[in-house]
């Protein structure tokens, strides 16, 4: 069992994805005002990026990792509508986007696991970070390389 975890700690996770989760939803809207998007649908997207930040917020808050897929899925909803607001033509920064996404719903799980009377291994987590790095910077693996794990959890899960 893993050493019990400061009360503080899962403040760190939540308020980076809060704070991210935030420029996503700034961002989708000014880009949406700057492509000169129907009011309709920057209303939609206004309300769909609101209403998923909103439901991030309160997973947050709560600890419930269950509403953190609605809210990462209203703010994609969002983004989409944005994009087919503008013609449906091709965003650069679609990717930035795709990242962001995955980062908040990270930052977010992290900060409700570490609300949870369950502690994760220290080595667990570096393993899940550094695939959370590894994807945000791009790192080519070939197909069919696994990840590396330290022997002692390969000799523990095979034996």
């Amino acid at each position: 069992m893993a050493a019990p975890r400061s009360t503080a700690r899962p403040l760190i996770p939540a308020l980076m994805a809060a704070g991210l989760s935030a420029a996503l939803v700034a961002g989708i809207l000014l880009d949406a005002a700057g492509a000169a998007v129907s009011a309709p649908l920057a209303g939609a997207t206004g309300a769909l990026g609101l209403v998923g930040l909103a439901l991030t917020a309160a997973a947050l808050a709560t600890g419930q990792s269950v509403v953190v897929g609605w809210g990462i899925a209203l703010l994609a909803a969002g983004y989409a509508v944005s994009l087919v607001g503008r013609g449906g033509s091709l965003d650069a920064a679609a990717p930035l986007v795709g990242l962001a996404l995955v980062l908040v719903a990270e930052l977010s799980h992290t900060a409700c696991e570490w609300r949870g009377p369950h502690a994760v291994h220290a080595f667990v987590e570096r393993r899940r970070w550094l695939r959370v790095v590894a994807v945000a910077g791009g790192e080519p693996r070939p197909a069919g390389e696994r990840w590396p794990w330290p022997e002692r959890c390969r000799a523990r899960c095979r034996g």
